[in-house]
């Protein structure tokens, strides 16, 4: 499948898309941005940042001209922006922050407690639930697991499980946090 037929599918079914283009290039990616950082971030911040910038690049897909670039090279520069979005949340970890982390057991700037986290997770699709419950349940048992176990412990591919794992923070950072005071 070549660019255009990666970027022709994300138009045409979002999801299929992000899944096409995630195993096509996430590899070069995650590959790209160690190289590029030289073991300064864990797998954990690679990760995410190329899950978030999937995302990105899914919602900006309508920018893309193949006759200029490369969707990977593209993919890579919007993960490259991703990582260090991600290290500034990392250094000042915010309510917005600990809710993408789904990892303090106690109240977030004293806004949100776990209990509420509970009730907006469970207004995600049940294969989100699934996946952000076990990720955070790793977190919080101290063992951050990683997500390549995680996935297989779910039976699904680490690409698939990461794709779930990247629209439930998103859907987490969306919802308004007083459905969850309810």
């Amino acid at each position: 499948m070549d660019d255009s037929d990666i970027q022709r599918l994300i138009k045409d079914d979002r999801d299929r898309g992000i899944e096409a283009l995630i195993a096509a290039h996430s590899s070069f990616v995650r590959n790209a941005l160690r190289a590029i950082y030289g073991g300064k971030f864990d797998d954990h911040v690679i990760e995410s940042a190329t899950n978030l910038a999937a995302l990105h690049v899914a919602d900006s897909i309508g920018r893309f001209d193949p006759r200029i670039g490369r969707l990977r090279s593209w993919y890579l520069k919007a993960a490259m922006w991703a990582v260090s979005k991600d290290v500034k949340a990392i250094r000042g970890m915010t309510t917005s922050d600990q809710l993408d982390q789904i990892a303090a057991p106690v109240a977030v700037e004293g806004r949100i407690t776990v209990e509420q986290i509970d009730r907006l997770i469970e207004s995600l699709s049940p294969t989100e639930q699934t996946v952000i419950r076990s990720y955070r349940d790793s977190i919080l048992s101290g063992q951050r697991i990683s997500q390549k176990l995680l996935a297989a412990e779910l039976g699904m591919t680490v690409d698939c499980f990461y794709k779930h794992l990247s629209n439930a923070r998103k859907a987490l950072r969306s919802l308004d946090l007083r459905n969850a005071e309810a």
